[in-house]
């Protein structure tokens, strides 16, 4: 049933498929019960979609945040990006406090190929999200400027109601591509 919450197009087509029949079967009887029944289907496809983009569900939440620390991966805001750090990850959060100051970015792009599974029965719940990523990056010692792509995988967890990265896994631009 998540389907609904998460994809707008799926209910803009069930809602104007069912009103297409409905009008079709008003003008050619013109019952006042198929009218109200098409003035309930354009209600009703328009209180979905307002749900559905009020409602968001733990892969929305988990897609703003990446997407996020990308930003703040971009702004160089490197307390920013540790505050999305579950504090119970120590060995992740010691790899970023100590890579992070190493470069200075440009750019930090994460792709549309981004990939989700949740895992609520976890305790507490957890996820694993892949996707490629760009980034432009200077080395802050040697100036080197270089742009780099990858296969990033990262391993969710919910703290507090809130999604924090436990672990992350960096991987060439093709590496799913030899696991199939």
């Amino acid at each position: 049933m998540s389907w609904i919450f998460e994809e707008p197009l799926y209910i803009a087509i069930l809602g104007l498929t069912t009103l297409a029949f409905v009008g079709f079967a008003w003008m050619q009887t013109g019952s006042r019960t198929l009218l109200h029944a098409a003035i309930g289907t354009v209600a009703l496809t328009l209180g979905l979609l307002l749900m559905e983009h009020l409602v968001q569900t733990d892969a929305e939440q988990i897609e703003a945040t990446i997407r996020h620390i990308a930003r703040d991966v971009q702004q160089n805001d490197h307390e920013a990006v540790y505050a999305h750090i579950d504090p119970a990850a120590q060995e992740t959060l010691a790899l970023a406090k100590r890579e992070l100051p190493r470069y200075q970015f440009s750019r930090a792009t994460v792709k549309r190929n981004m990939e989700i599974v949740l895992d609520q029965r976890a305790n507490p719940p957890t996820a694993h999200a892949s996707f490629n990523a760009r980034v432009d990056v200077r080395e802050a010692d040697s100036g080197h400027l270089w742009r780099e792509a990858g296969f990033v995988e990262v391993v969710m967890r919910k703290v507090n109601g809130q999604w924090m990265v436990a672990g992350c896994r960096y991987q060439e631009p093709t590496a799913p591509l030899r696991r199939r």
